[in-house]
This record gives C-alpha cells, structure tokens and sequence, in this order.
C-alpha cells in the first residue's frame, strides 16, 4: 500500500490487504475536518478526528442530506437537516429521527 495516503476497500472485501482505490492523500484532510469524496460506486464522508481517519457514508439515511455540511462534535456528525446523529467510527445511529444507520469502510 502507499504510504500518507487514505485506502478505502469494498465493504464485503474481507482481506485488509486489498485496496480499490486512494482517495487522498492523509495531509490532504485537517484535524476536524470532513470531506465528501466519490468511490466509484457513490460518496464517503472521510472524517479526521484526534488524529484519526474514519470514512462512513456522505448523506443521512433519513432524507439524503449531505453530512459534510454537517456539524462534527466529539466522535459524532449531525446532520444539518433534521439534526440526527451518526458515529463517525461505526456510522451508527445515536440521535434520531433516522432509524437506519450508515454504512462505513475500513481503513488502512
């Protein structure tokens, strides 16, 4: 893999060696910083967070609404819409009105 740069795989990839493609590279997002990025197959919201990368999916699962222009709190991203909150690590519902959560990649 290449070095200082963001690697987002399939999510029914299981080997963590396999690679679709670099997104960007790591100094190319800052400390609390969200960036909406395509994957070929739609967006990921790559997220950076006490230093550490998360991807999980770019619009809410309730009407579509674009989380980058969303506001980022501690480990959470709210959406700018109707305000429910995802887990930036698992993509997980933690606030509603949404009853489904996002889907989110692995990174390596």
């Amino acid at each position: 893999m290449l070095k200082n740069c963001v690697h987002a795989s399939p999510k029914n990839q299981h080997n963590e060696n396999y690679v679709e493609d670099v997104v960007c590279k790591t100094d190319e997002i800052g400390e609390n910083e969200m960036k909406s990025l395509d994957l070929g197959e739609g967006k990921i919201l790559l997220i950076k967070q006490n230093g550490k990368l998360s991807a999980i999916g770019a619009k809410c699962t309730h009407y579509g609404a674009p989380l980058s222009t969303g506001a980022l709190g501690n480990g959470r991203v709210r959406c700018p819409w109707h305000g429910a909150c995802f887990n930036i690590t698992t993509g997980d519902i933690e606030d509603f009105p949404v009853m489904k959560n996002l889907r989110y990649r692995k990174l390596g």
